[in-house]
């Protein structure tokens, strides 16, 4: 607490017998649109009144009680109240102070303030609406300074009688204009920095940008869906649209807890722990989006592409990718991730697509050691399998005879083996079969594209297993993205 009054021209000290401080009311920031404005607009108002440099007094400035007609600050809850603002003795105005001090000595002003006082200087204690509409009653009146004052013995003068009208005037306008300002910044600030529903709605562009969703009415669907189980309760900063937005644009854009932070206007702790109860809740209810579809259905889309050279047999299309990750500090770990192909520790997960382009399989993550043939083995993909399916793989995915074991069939393309060159029907057939398994490349590439998280460099404590039913968060965040590219355009044409 300072030793001395913020207010310019008062004396007061700590110490001083029978004062009081209060202090310059603070921005609170964490507790809701509503109280972060009201005690951003007090603190401005205060600010206006004490007058002074009281930026050399720092955030810790304080206000005695002698400034107060209570002789103490009010809540910042009650705004009707004469000291939501200080107005007594205020050293922004010497000339008011010389005259109010001539007034006490001739017995004018006498100690007491009565009932017509407290409501006048409730007029200039208001908030800003307040102090507008003063200034409008200011203007209208006719200039009372310069009419002579009849003394009538025992009445009082007015607030208008020791306070120069020319110079609140002066002071209400400035106020009024700074609100003006700091508001048209406050909105421009607003509409840059947070995603509201308002602001997406309409505006396929940056819906894309946002969520790599391709329109506002998905985005909406997928909220309605959501919704009823992500929590808000009144102590809760932010709403359920923007919660779900916070988790989109992790996905979506790769970006920090602290940029979040900043955008919303919240706490990095606040958006650590929204972001992983609102992944849970997208994760249990998109999860289903990525569905192997029945053999029937899937003959009844067959694009034309994979007609001509496989009739209707193809069932998945199956390739493996790899996400980097930060280089485990369990050695163990570090010996399982460590991929000899990419040269660092990343994560690898089994994808399959059907033939019309859709995600129907995605496997949970291996350690980037693991070979493709081990992970297609013992990820279960392989009982998904029907008699007479076919199966497009690369040529390293040597699990021909794991495929015979449920009656069905692998087709990777042609390598030469130890030959000079492939004999034309096998250029053919290889030709034929690459030209179909782009598919699954393309559909790689497009959903780390539209969620750059899975671009990026993921964190080791994302590996770490705290679901009951054994996903981890990037699991989780991988079989989401890919759920949500599923609700976007397929990469194969169905013509």
């Amino acid at each position: 607490m300072p030793a001395v009054c913020a207010v310019y021209g008062c004396g007061s000290r700590r110490h001083s017998d029978g004062v009081r401080f209060c202090r310059i009311p603070q921005i609170k920031l964490h507790r809701g649109d509503h109280e972060r404005e009201l005690t951003e607009k007090r603190r401005r108002l205060w600010i206006a009144a004490i007058g002074g440099p009281v930026k050399d007094f720092g955030e810790s400035a304080s206000v005695c009680s002698r400034h107060f007609v209570s002789g103490k600050s009010a809540g910042n809850w009650e705004t009707s109240s004469v000291d939501w603002v200080p107005t007594l003795c205020l050293g922004a105005d010497d000339g008011l102070r010389l005259r109010y001090g001539r007034a006490k000595k001739r017995g004018i002003v006498p100690h007491e303030i009565n009932a017509d006082d407290v409501a006048q200087k409730r007029k200039c204690s208001q908030p800003v609406k307040t102090v507008r509409h003063l200034l409008q009653i200011l203007r209208n009146q006719p200039n009372e300074v310069n009419e002579p004052h009849h003394d009538t013995g025992n009445a009082r003068p007015n607030f208008q009688d020791v306070m120069s009208q020319t110079h609140l005037t002066g002071q209400v306008s400035h106020i009024v204009n700074q609100d003006e300002h700091i508001s048209r910044l406050r909105d421009q600030a607003e509409l840059t920095r947070s995603v509201s529903q308002a602001s997406l709605a309409g505006n396929d562009e940056q819906v894309r940008y946002y969520t790599g969703l391709p329109t506002y009415t998905i985005v909406v669907a997928i909220f309605n869906l959501v919704s009823p189980n992500i929590d808000v309760t009144h102590r809760s900063a932010m709403s359920k649209f923007q919660q779900m937005m916070i988790v989109l644009m992790r996905l979506k854009l790769n970006l920090s807890e602290c940029d979040l932070a900043y955008r919303f206007d919240v706490a990095q702790s606040t958006i650590s722990r929204v972001f992983k109860l609102t992944l849970d809740v997208l994760f249990t209810r998109l999860n289903h989006f990525i569905l192997w579809p029945e053999r029937e259905e899937l003959r009844l889309a067959m694009p034309m592409q994979f007609r001509e050279h496989f009739g209707k047999r193809v069932a998945v299309i199956i390739d493996c990718f790899e996400i980097f990750i930060d280089r485990p500090p369990n050695l163990s770990a570090g010996a399982q991730t460590c991929s000899n192909y990419k040269h660092h520790s990343t994560i690898k997960y089994l994808i399959g697509i059907t033939p019309q382009g859709a995600i129907s399989y995605l496997s949970n993550a291996w350690g980037g050691k693991i070979s493709d043939k081990h992970i297609i083995e013992d990820c279960g993909v392989l009982m998904k399998l029907e008699p007479g399916d076919l199966v497009l793989a690369d040529c390293g995915f040597d699990i021909a005879e794991s495929v015979g074991m449920q009656c069905a069939e692998v087709k990777p393309p042609a390598f030469t083996g130890g030959k000079k060159q492939l004999a034309p029907a096998e250029i053919k057939v290889t030709s034929n079969i690459a030209h179909v398994r782009s598919h699954v490349q393309r559909c790689i590439g497009n959903v780390r594209k539209k969620y750059g998280i899975l671009g990026g460099q993921i964190p080791v404590d994302y590996l770490e297993t705290k679901d009951s039913q054994g996903w981890t968060t990037m699991d989780k965040i991988a079989r989401l993205s890919c759920a949500l590219t599923n609700l976007s355009n397929s990469v194969v044409s169905l013509n």
